[in-house]
């Protein structure tokens, strides 16, 4: 298992997925990215904690994450809530509709081979 080198200040379990903020102030998703929920800007899940850069560059002083069922939040030293930024639900759905249609055509090329 990956170790996180920094100490870690904040904790939380999401549906699974999860996420943590280190003493340096960095966050780290892992678990199931159904929804794009853990910040990498896809789908892949991941059995380790992934660090997210974007966050850290923002520059903002973050104290607290939180996870919901498909979300993260973080709480910033002036009050403010922050959404670790999500892949789009849009593009969730456009990726399963590839997907399908992918498996559908794929199929439909077996049928035909089969006929042959």
């Amino acid at each position: 298992m990956k170790k996180i080198a920094e100490d870690v200040i904040s904790v939380s379990v999401g549906d699974q997925f999860g996420a943590c903020l280190t003493e340096d102030r960095k966050i780290y998703t892992w678990g199931v990215n159904e929804f794009g929920q853990l910040g990498t800007g896809d789908f892949q899940n991941f059995g380790t904690p992934s660090p997210l850069d974007k966050m850290a560059s923002e520059g903002r002083e973050l104290n607290k994450v939180a996870c919901g069922a498909t979300f993260v939040l973080c709480l910033s030293q002036a009050k403010e809530f922050l959404e670790v930024p999500p892949k789009s639900l849009a593009d969730h759905h456009e990726a399963k509709a590839q997907q399908i249609h992918k498996g559908i055509l794929s199929v439909q090329r077996k049928i035909e081979r089969q006929r042959k």
